[in-house]
């Protein structure tokens, strides 16, 4: 069985802490007296109502603005008017429901155990952004190309179903992270299939469809809140495609739940980026169904165009269904009728009943005379619906196989919505199971949280595969010094990506201090780390917490991101509830050093970002690798090897640095050493950091033992030096030589601590950055302070010189990286000339050329001139190697080339043959 679990394991997990009660609906039959009003005056009465006046509010703010707006902007203002009219619409939904709520519970028409639509308060306020802050979606224009100067626009694409915004330079950080909130919050899938479902809890309770059902529904369809939805159901997509937004497939049928798959399109994303949504949604209570094929051609579409694929899902495994129409109609056929103790011969329709459903094709049977009367014997039952057992497994092994392809080929995000379906959900594999142990990614707070995160992810990955970053303005400076500065004792190792809160800035009184001084300290509160401010996120937090890894922008790049906990954590290994001797073992796990978890975490997160094309950070500081007895029966050795293949496999820039203070020694080097990669790793060392076999402590222990340590004595200490002078004197009788033996053992004694402090010293300078740069083992030692300012334009020249080479590649078939850069090197000393040859060394200098060269409007373009005479060249190349190898068609080319010549040309051609002759 495909439970959630098996299918968030494929990718990017992100698991929700909290799920919406899900309130049951008991059969109504006879009406019962109305309870008292308090019990639906509740906090989700509250919140509809002030989601309702925020809608309202809203509405008339977004109407003064659309007042103001140009006369030249018809377009904008048509899309603005529909989309508040569609929040009008909201809005009286909203309050009406209420209404009708206090006047059906009073009526005492019929009654629920909870509120008829049981919403909660964010997803209403999702719904509330959608239909009414969109408009500032349709008003993000680039003013220098719209009409209109008051307003923003986005052009839009209603065929692909989506919106994608037209910018001329990089938006704010800031704007996009809005622009991606409200987008997510439009994501066709989670609108139409989930927040809708919120929108009017009983809907998908039909999917099992009996008599009693078939009342309620009968019950509920008289409410006119309900035929509001049902029409608001019909109109919607008709609305939302007018305005730019392509719903494919809603719930059209009232009785009939939505299926996966039901909205493969494209739906809304963040900047620049298309995305393709597979839905899994609830289905008869939570489990999975068949018609999983429109899932399939979403899953093969996204690998098609590279495309990010989103895996939303709120299941528990595969659905088991009863035919319905048979369990009301089959009879018992009994040993003895008098005594069904004794058992049952078989299962039987009558011919009466056998009639009913012999055209739905629902059963098997075999017609037999028994007790003196014919019965049908039934031997298969088909159904006369599809989902009710089998099927759904060979669906589910078809989204498996899907995800595993998907996971391979391009970014994948699973979102799986936590319901408490099972009694013990929490055990067989609840966050405290599934994020810890590396399944799920990321936990969410509930499912506006999830949309955001998901958007937050999409922010960090190109737009499709191949694509060039997205790089944004994040308002941090990139010119800045790293505030934060790591220290020998142990540290948070966030504290140097992220920032923190100055220790040194006290709390104080408002009224003790002026207001000059109250801005001075503001400014000067938070120590800035080495990305942009706020800009990592952590994934797999509680899992192998001795390496951190995530996500950041360093200057508004995209990074993925490996650090190393430098303190002592602690590895929970929970009770199992199935056996009774079991209990909770804490285990101890020293910092900087991995442990199997650990490396096979490292291992798993260069995978990601590398299907993820994203440049990769490393912050080493490593000791080795755990080498107890436990470590390596638990393969630690083994899941090091997968950091070494991840790392060949890496297609990105990838950068390690070692801090200050830090240090990585010993197997840890062997297996982010650069030549394991060449052409995309590069390795730098702070003045402050160590690198080595092992540590000094370590080498003293192997290479500068006691005796070493007394020979240095004798030829240091002036004491020692003058014992051993008596010593070597002939005129020694045993006695006194015996004595001075005994004064150099006392003084030795007495000196080798302080000579094994130096021995350590002496041992350390063999693995200062200054011997590693000397060695080649690095490229070049870094000051921390200004090392973001250096990472960042080298990265991006990398970046850069990744990209044209990737349009180089077509044209120069079988040459290496190396000559790749000696080619890139020769255009630009042809370019810029041998007096500014030096410059290729400056990173910043080669990113200003080489954005020029990537540019297509650029005049002067020595790049793309060169690679078009490569591409001539090429083609000349392949046209003789043909023609030497088939020499039979020689005369047949040059009749089809010369009839593709213009006369002029043709004319040279004879002019070149009669030479030739001559």
């Amino acid at each position: 069985m495909a439970s959630s679990q098996d299918i968030e394991s494929q990718g990017i997990g992100l698991h929700a802490r909290h799920g919406v009660p899900e309130p049951e609906f008991p059969d109504i039959q006879e009406p019962e007296p109305a309870l008292p009003q308090k019990r639906y005056v509740n906090i989700y009465t509250f919140t509809r109502v002030l989601c309702g006046l925020l809608i309202v509010t809203n509405t008339a703010m977004d109407w003064a603005l659309y007042a103001e707006l140009d006369s030249n902007c018809e377009d904008i203002k048509k899309r603005f008017l529909v989309v508040t009219i569609i929040g009008t619409i909201l809005t009286i939904a909203q309050i009406s429901n209420i209404v009708y709520q206090v006047k059906v519970n009073y009526k005492e028409d019929f009654k629920f155990q909870e509120p008829l639509n049981y919403v909660d308060g964010r997803s209403e306020a999702m719904l509330m952004v959608l239909f009414v802050e969109l408009p500032q979606l349709f008003l993000l224009q680039d003013y220098s190309k719209s009409p209109c100067d008051k307003a923003k626009h986005c052009s839009t694409d209603g065929d692909s179903g989506g919106i994608t915004t037209v910018t001329k330079d990089p938006p704010n950080i800031d704007d996009v992270i809005d622009i991606k909130f409200l987008t997510g919050c439009a994501v066709v899938g989670l609108v139409t299939c989930h927040f809708r479902y919120h929108l009017s809890r009983p809907l998908p309770r039909f999917g099992r469809r009996g008599v009693d059902d078939e009342y309620k529904m009968l019950k509920l369809q008289q409410t006119p809140v309900l035929k509001l939805i049902i029409w608001f159901d019909q109109i919607l997509p008709k609305i939302l495609r007018f305005v730019g937004l392509d719903i494919l497939c809603l719930c059209r049928k009232f009785k009939i739940p939505m299926v996966f798959g039901d909205c493969l399109c494209d739906h809304l994303t963040p900047i620049w980026r298309w995305s393709y949504f597979v839905i899994e949604c609830w289905v008869c209570r939570f489990t999975y169904c068949p018609k999983r094929d429109r899932g399939e051609k979403a899953s093969e579409k996204a690998r098609r165009e590279g495309l990010p694929c989103i895996f939303v899902s709120a299941n528990s495994g595969a659905w088991i269904g009863l035919a319905e129409e048979i369990k009301h109609l089959f009879k018992v056929a009994w040993y003895d009728p008098s005594d069904i103790e004794k058992g049952f011969k078989f299962l039987y329709l009558t011919p009466v009943d056998f009639k009913k459903v012999s055209a739905m094709n629902s059963v098997h049977a075999e017609l037999i005379e028994d007790e003196g009367e014919p019965r049908y014997k039934i031997i298969d039952i088909i159904g006369r619906e599809e989902g009710l057992g089998v099927e759904n497994l060979r669906g589910s092994g078809l989204i498996a196989g899907e995800s595993s392809i998907d996971y391979s080929e391009i970014v994948t995000i699973n979102l799986v919505l936590g319901k408490e379906v099972y009694t013990s959900n929490n055990q067989l594999g609840g966050i405290q199971i599934m994020y810890s142990n590396g399944v799920t990614h990321d936990v969410t707070t509930d499912d506006f949280d999830g949309v955001y995160k998901i958007i937050q992810w999409l922010s960090y990955m190109p737009k499709c595969k191949g694509s060039p970053l997205p790089i944004l303005e994040t308002g941090d400076p990139i010119d800045r010094e790293v505030e934060f500065v790591p220290t020998k004792a142990p540290y948070d190792p966030r504290w140097m990506l992220n920032g923190r809160q100055n220790p040194g800035i006290a709390t104080f009184w408002f009224s003790e201090i002026k207001l000059k001084e109250i801005k001075r300290m503001t400014r000067n509160c938070w120590q800035k780390g080495f990305f942009d401010h706020k800009s990592f996120h952590e994934i797999l937090q509680p899992w192998a917490q001795t390496v951190v890894t995530g996500r950041a922008r360093l200057g508004g790049i995209p990074v993925g991101v490996i650090c190393v906990e430098t303190r002592t954590v602690e590895m929970t290994i929970p009770v199992d509830p199935a056996n009774l001797d079991s209990e909770t073992k804490v285990i101890q796990q020293a910092g900087q050093v991995w442990f199997p978890d650990s490396a096979y975490k490292t291992a798993q997160a260069v995978r990601d970002f590398n299907r993820e094309e994203l440049p990769l950070m490393i912050f080493a500081n490593w000791r080795g690798f755990s080498g107890g007895m436990k470590d390596m029966h638990d393969q630690v050795l083994k899941f090091g090897s997968y950091i070494v293949d991840a790392l060949t496999e890496y297609n990105q820039p990838i950068m390690i640095y070692i801090p200050p203070y830090a240090e990585l020694r010993g197997g840890a080097w062997v297996v982010v050493d650069p030549t394991i990669n060449p052409t995309h790793m590069e390795m730098y060392a702070d003045e402050l950091s160590r690198g080595g076999v092992l540590e000094p402590e370590g080498r003293v222990e192997i290479k500068f033992r006691r005796k070493d340590l007394e020979k240095t004595m004798q030829r240091l200490d002036k004491s020692c030096i003058q014992i051993v002078e008596k010593l070597t004197s002939p005129q020694l009788n045993p006695d006194e030589k015996a004595e001075l033996q005994k004064r150099l053992a006392a003084r030795q004694e007495k000196l080798l601590p302080m000579y094994h402090q130096v021995a350590i010293q002496f041992a350390d300078l063999h693995d200062t950055p200054g011997r590693m740069e000397e060695m080649g083992v690095i490229t070049d030692i870094l000051k921390w302070h200004s090392s973001r300012e250096f990472f960042y334009w080298h990265l991006k020249r990398r970046l850069l010189e990744r990209q044209l080479k990737r349009k180089m590649k077509p044209v120069t078939h079988n040459v290496g990286e190396g000559e790749l850069n000696s080619m890139l090197h020769g255009w630009f000393v042809e370019d810029r000339g041998t007096v500014n040859a030096y410059m290729w060394e400056d990173d910043k200098a080669m990113v200003q050329w080489l954005t020029e060269q990537i540019r297509e409007d650029s005049m002067d373009n020595a790049v793309s001139d060169n690679i078009r005479c490569l591409q001539r060249e090429h083609v000349l190349q392949q046209v003789r190697s043909l023609i030497q190898d088939n020499p039979e068609v020689a005369m047949d080319s040059i009749v089809h080339i010369t009839q593709h010549m213009t006369p002029s040309q043709r004319s040279e051609v004879t002019r070149i043959l009669a030479n030739m002759d001559t």
